[in-house]
């Protein structure tokens, strides 16, 4: 079980170093000149569709592994499924830690798909939006890692 939680956050790091990168390449984008936005257009498919996309991939497969208590004992892979059901009387702390986790992901995967829809408008000349929206989206990807790292590992709603 440790190594597929080492693996989980090795991907987690790979998806948001992705998308943190894309969002200050997409920045630079819309400032440069025609010639230069094409190139950059597919560098940002380039990493987002063999960088961003299979990290996301795997960070999601393996949390979802880990849910479903693979490389667990039996007991604590039965105990796994209380975590989703409201009436479980087991540490509610740890089920609300738990929630913010995925209601964290749940964002996550929403900068990733708006993320993905700027570099498809880019790459066809839409409209171009200002730097401050890939300035704004680099921060809240900023601010998320660090909620999903302190959620996973510092487990603030956990009582002892």
């Amino acid at each position: 079980m440790g190594y597929l939680k080492a693996f989980h956050v090795a991907f987690l790091f790979i998806w948001l170093g992705g998308l943190m990168g894309l969002s200050r390449f997409l920045g630079y984008h819309v400032a440069e000149d025609a010639h230069t936005r094409e190139r950059l257009s597919r560098i940002e498919k380039r990493i987002y569709f063999f960088v961003t996309l299979p990290g996301a991939i795997m960070a999601i497969a393996t949390g979802l592994l880990l849910l479903m208590g693979v490389g667990r004992d039996m007991e604590t892979a039965q105990a796994l499924r209380y975590y989703m059901v409201p009436s479980a009387p087991e540490n509610v702390f740890w089920r609300a830690t738990f929630h913010a986790k995925l209601t964290s992901v749940a964002v996550l995967i929403g900068c990733d798909i708006f993320t993905l829809t700027q570099i498809l408008k880019l790459a066809r000349g839409g409209e171009m939006p200002s730097r401050l929206r890939f300035s704004i989206l680099h921060g809240v990807e900023a601010l998320l890692l660090i909620a999903i790292l302190v959620l996973m590992y510092g487990q603030p709603m956990v009582r002892s």
